[in-house]
C-alpha cells in the first residue's frame, strides 16, 4: 500500500527514533526502507524484547 507523503514521513520519524533507541547505526536509512516495505515499530518490538541487546545492535 502506498502511503501519502505526510504519513510516510511521520512513520519514518517514529521508526528512526525507535531504531536509534536500539543503538542501530544508520537508523534513518533503515527506517526509510522498512517503512516503504510496510513495516513499523510494532513489527520490531517483539524481536527486540526476545533478543539479547548485543545481538540486536548492528553497530
Amino acid at each position: 500500500m502506498r502511503l501519502d507523503t505526510l504519513t510516510q514521513s511521520e512513520r519514518e520519524e517514529t521508526l528512526t527514533a525507535w531504531l536509534e533507541d536500539q543503538d542501530l547505526s544508520k537508523a534513518w536509512e533503515l527506517a526509510t526502507t522498512f517503512v516503504e516495505a510496510g513495516l513499523e515499530t510494532a513489527h520490531f518490538e517483539p524481536l527486540a524484547r526476545r533478543s539479547h541487546a548485543t545481538c540486536f545492535s548492528l553497530r
